[in-house]
């Protein structure tokens, strides 16, 4: 019942996505990637205890089906070429899902995988040292994961709308610039492929006219 209720809401979140941009009769084949996505992510480890007595899901997971959409459009979209133009034909194959999982776009949310493993007894202490504690044992990681934490939440925020408007950086790179804004904010760290990725973000921006504001 929790799945369903996860499904549900989900496609309460897909269905107006869709239709804005054209893709209506396909909402629930974007629901079902969408739902497959999250949990891929998310290492399966979904609280269906928590939907369940909720009866509804939670704002994380509100948000992450929101950021995973332009990845599961760019896969049922792009992904199949021109020999699977038609969504409903190329959903139907491995190959589709396969696209959707080897996209770059995802490394921004290996935090996620990383950290659903960890018992609800951990605190989230615990949970935000582990990249840094790794990222100081790594000497060619130091300078990077010092230059990414100085930048203040408001500039990744900044960053991922003035790329957006300018029509700057790939989508992902949109997304991660947003996702990195919100771990800023609530005192996390990124992950180091989120740090490499982010040091990038940061690199091209700047070579772009952005100018970065650090703490």
């Amino acid at each position: 019942m929790a799945l369903q209720i996860l499904y549900r809401d989900a496609l309460k979140i897909y269905s107006p996505l869709c239709d804005d941009q054209g893709l209506g009769s396909y909402r629930a084949v974007f629901t079902a990637y969408g739902v497959a996505l999250a949990s891929y992510v998310l290492a399966q480890m979904l609280d269906v205890e928590a939907i369940w007595a909720t009866q509804a899901i939670d704002p994380d997971m509100d948000w992450l089906l929101k950021e995973l959409f332009e990845l599961v459009k760019k896969a049922l979209v792009e992904g199949g070429g021109k020999k699977y133009r038609h969504i409903g034909e190329w959903s139907k194959k491995i190959e589709c899902w396969k696209v959707l999982v080897d996209d770059p776009g995802l490394d921004q949310f290996g935090y996620l995988k990383a950290s659903s493993r960890i018992s609800k007894k951990q605190t989230g202490s615990r949970r935000n040292l582990e990249p840094a504690q790794k990222l100081g044992a790594n000497s060619s990681l130091k300078v990077n994961f010092a230059e990414v934490m100085s930048v203040t939440a408001e500039t990744w925020f900044s960053i991922s709308q003035w790329a957006k408007d300018t029509k700057n950086l790939q989508a992902w790179q949109r997304s991660l610039a947003y996702s990195m804004g919100k771990l800023a904010a609530n005192g996390k760290a990124p992950s180091e492929k989120q740090l490499v990725q982010a040091q990038k973000i940061l690199d091209e921006a700047n070579r772009l006219g952005f100018v970065t504001m650090k703490k």
